[in-house]
């Protein structure tokens, strides 16, 4: 969710439907309209939209190909505009440092990314990247810190996302459980199931 000319967008998930498609709010938070489809014919997940330095960039993965160890960058001089695909695309292939976890900020000058960590358990802890050069020919970053899970609060196994939201900062975590000791959870799994079966035939 971001602001732009005094709208508020999203852009939720929607590989399923091989589209990055823009959601304008009408009536903020429960009324959207469909406004733009960004890219179209790429299965785009965890997508980052922001501004900087007079051009939109899209940080995303691609569902359809090891999007936990491959990164991708767009580019576009307005919002509504063809996204262009950055020429190193993809700009990162490394499992601990690819695929998106939240939005990039600026602290002293100095640009970073937040991403996933995939080296010790899938989503398990967080790399902050430090953008060293980001043009339109050119994307280099280097890891600059390893933010791992709050062990002494209640959700200690997995960190998944930094996120900016106005003078916040936002984190979810997760508690690893062994599923045959919650039987709401194995509820919830059949259900899952049963609905990917009925979907096939």
């Amino acid at each position: 969710i971001f602001k732009h000319n005094k709208n508020i967008y999203l852009v939720p998930e929607s590989y399923e439907k091989n589209q990055v498609i823009l959601y304008k709010a009408i009536d903020f938070p429960t009324k959207w309209k469909k406004e733009h489809v960004l890219i179209d014919n790429y299965a785009g997940i965890d997508n980052t939209l922001f501004e900087y330095k007079n051009k939109w960039w899209m940080f995303s993965s691609d569902a359809k190909n090891n999007s936990s160890n491959n990164l991708n960058l767009f580019y576009t001089n307005d919002l509504f505009k063809k996204w262009q695909a950055h020429p190193q695309n993809p700009i990162i292939t490394d499992g601990r440092s690819a695929r998106p976890a939240g939005t990039p900020f600026e602290y002293n000058g100095n640009l970073f990314r937040p991403a996933m960590n995939y080296s010790k358990k899938n989503q398990g802890s967080i790399t902050i990247n430090k953008i060293i050069n980001m043009t339109t020919k050119v994307y280099h970053e280097v890891p600059y810190k390893d933010i791992q899970p709050y062990k002494k609060e209640p959700y200690s196994d997995k960190i998944h996302t930094l996120s900016t939201a106005g003078d916040y900062t936002i984190i979810d975590s997760c508690k690893e459980l062994f599923v045959l000791n919650n039987i709401n959870l194995i509820k919830v799994l059949f259900r899952s199931i049963i609905k990917r079966l009925s979907k096939k035939t």
